[in-house]
């Protein structure tokens, strides 16, 4: 997990991606997390790779309870706004199982504890590629 947040975050730092999305993220919740100020692109590139990492383990640990994580692996795109909020969340590369495949959507449809944008960011959005997977140990 440590060097996928290493990977992340360089992705982050690298600037924003084009990439197209067909269709809007369907949920907005909260799970009740307030977004952390940020004074720099590189201290929102360290805060966001931490609330998706937190998003990642909670979506893991459900599923994992379900027994539904074992060898799976699947790619969502991710578009983050000025806001921090997530106006997109799309799966890219499906597991194979579209149930895994809309709870991780759903998952990262809610609202992230993402920090808005700092000062030095001057595009209106961030676009992600975040590659999923487990492997059984």
């Amino acid at each position: 997990m440590r060097a996928f947040a290493l990977l992340l975050t360089a992705a982050l730092i690298a600037g924003p991606a084009v990439v197209s999305f067909p269709r809007q993220a369907s949920a907005q919740t909260s799970f009740g997390t307030a977004p952390v100020s940020v004074q720099n692109r590189e201290e929102w590139s360290r805060a966001t790779a931490g609330a998706l990492e937190a998003a990642m383990r909670r979506m893991g640990s459900s599923l994992v309870g379900q027994g539904h994580m074992m060898g799976i692996s699947l790619e969502v795109g991710l578009v983050i706004a000025r806001d921090g909020s997530v106006r997109q969340a799309n799966i890219l590369r499906s597991s194979g199982r579209p149930s895994i495949d809309a709870a991780v959507q759903r998952g990262f449809s809610r609202d992230l504890g993402i920090p808005p944008f700092s000062s030095d960011m001057k595009d209106d959005w961030v676009s992600l590629v975040l590659p999923m997977g487990t492997v059984r140990h």
